[in-house]
């Protein structure tokens, strides 16, 4: 991070202002530090390095501020804090479209704001937000662009029920953690060191730094192969080299800009943004 923090004050200069930009020594802040940027922890922002002598801007990204639940590194790959086993549920009947009942046992209200993503069974990769919530249902509504619920609690109906086949997980973006499964679902990649609790920036779309497990376990990466999570904390794998399986294609997030072979490092990738840019 320390060798690319000027390349980051560039990025963020064009949302931020070049005198907070210029201020930057890391992307480890405080809740106070985070404030005074202008950090809004769960928002999304768009990022650019100016061209050539800055008459015209190049290499967009988007990156959104979140709240680190444990340690970070550089180019972990993270996923939305507590988005699997406490809050994975399946769906139960009654199967309207609007409210998802499940078999789960969730905190009344708990989830307002965050994001429910039907992810096995019938229907499976829709995502609607969260306006309220049972201990037992979920229901849905329209979300803007920075994945909070829009004016009024738009409902927003699934477009294809769920049956009993159907699994569903509830994310929260504004909370991130390094990956610990080959199945968890990848929201970003850190792009500095995080202290647990403190404020930080990952990048959802765009080229970034990624851990890569490179050949490990026979699997070496290939230019433009697909990057799927591995059992390693915050560590990315290629997807396998007969093809990718159903596995991969429901947890892949980016790929990489270059074939490797060697041992884990951070690789150059381009990041596809599972959440970036979508109105939930």
């Amino acid at each position: 991070m320390a060798e690319n923090i000027a390349i980051y004050r560039r990025m963020f200069a064009s949302w931020m202002g070049e005198g907070k930009a210029s201020s930057l020594r890391n992307l480890n802040f405080t809740e106070a530090d985070a404030k005074r940027l202008g950090i809004r922890v769960g928002d999304s922002y768009e990022c650019r390095i100016p061209g050539v002598r800055g008459v015209r801007s190049q290499y967009a990204f988007i990156v959104r501020a979140f709240r680190a639940r444990g340690t970070i590194t550089d180019g972990q790959i993270l996923m939305p804090y507590a988005a699997a086993a406490a809050r994975t549920a399946n769906a139960v009947t009654p199967f309207p479209k609007d409210v998802i009942t499940t078999d789960g046992a969730f905190t009344v209200d708990d989830l307002r704001e965050t994001i429910v993503e039907v992810v096995a069974g019938t229907g499976i990769g829709q995502v609607r937000g969260v306006f309220d919530n049972t201990a037992t249902k979920l229901s849905v509504a329209a979300r803007d662009g920075s994945l909070r619920i829009a004016a009024a609690d738009t409902p927003d109906a699934l477009t294809t029920a769920l049956d009993a086949t159907s699994d569903v997980s509830v994310f929260d973006p504004r909370e991130a953690v390094a990956t610990a499964a080959a199945t968890d679902l990848v929201t970003g990649v850190a792009l500095g060191a995080v202290t647990s609790g403190n404020v930080s920036l990952y990048c959802e779309r765009g080229l970034a730094l990624v851990k890569v497990k490179g050949d490990t376990g026979g699997k070496a990466g290939t230019s433009l192969g697909l990057l799927v999570p591995s059992g390693v904390a915050g560590e990315a794998l290629p997807d396998t080299d007969a093809g990718i399986t159903a596995a991969e294609a429901a947890t892949f997030f980016g790929a990489l800009v270059h074939a490797y072979t060697g041992a884990s490092a951070l690789r150059l990738a381009l990041i596809f943004g599972r959440f970036s840019g979508w109105r939930i």
